[in-house]
């Protein structure tokens, strides 16, 4: 199986059955993921079109530094947040963050039983901006280093917010205190 990055170089050379091979890995999980920024499918569905045509478009890149994921995740969110800066649904704010708690649910394994959901829900709902960009993310299974990546922060920092956001959750379902 052939690495995202070679897709990539080989759809630069002219192979669109490359190109097909890599939209289809991500056509799921990015979609996902602009989606929970946009929530309108129409407007989703331009954004994540819109990110392939950079795909497509974009010099040849390197990725010595980094992965093609990490680049198109980027991509994708700077193309959301210029969206929402230019919409008139942006004065809506937290209606904007990504959509936590519809990954949750889907996340059966972190939900034993339905009191359990509504906790999570609730407690999802107390997470910084920040915070919850990177749990979607990861919910999404993007590895630290390519969330590191796309949000500009050091990989240390994504680890430690994302031990703080799991500490958080388990105290806020358990009702611990600090």
């Amino acid at each position: 199986m052939a690495k995202d990055e070679e897709l990539y170089h080989e759809i630069k050379r002219g192979n669109m059955s490359a190109f097909d091979i890599l939209y289809g890995r991500y056509q799921l999980r990015l979609f996902r993921f602009i989606f929970g920024y946009l929530k309108h499918q129409e407007e989703a569905e331009e954004v994540f079109h819109e990110a392939f045509m950079k795909v497509l478009k974009s010099d040849l890149l390197e990725f010595n530094s980094g992965t093609f994921q990490a680049w198109i995740f980027e991509v994708s969110r700077n193309l959301c947040l210029n969206r929402m800066r230019t919409s008139v649904r942006a004065s809506r704010g937290l209606e904007k963050l990504p959509s936590l708690i519809d990954a949750v649910e889907s996340a059966e394994s972190l939900l034993s039983n339905h009191e359990d959901a509504s906790q999570v829900k609730e407690a999802l709902k107390k997470l910084s901006e920040t915070h919850a960009e990177i749990l979607h993310l990861k919910l999404l299974g993007v590895s630290e280093k390519d969330i590191a990546r796309s949000l500009q922060i050091p990989l240390g920092t994504v680890k430690s917010r994302f031990h703080s956001i799991v500490k958080f959750l388990k105290q806020e379902v358990r009702g611990e205190s600090n």
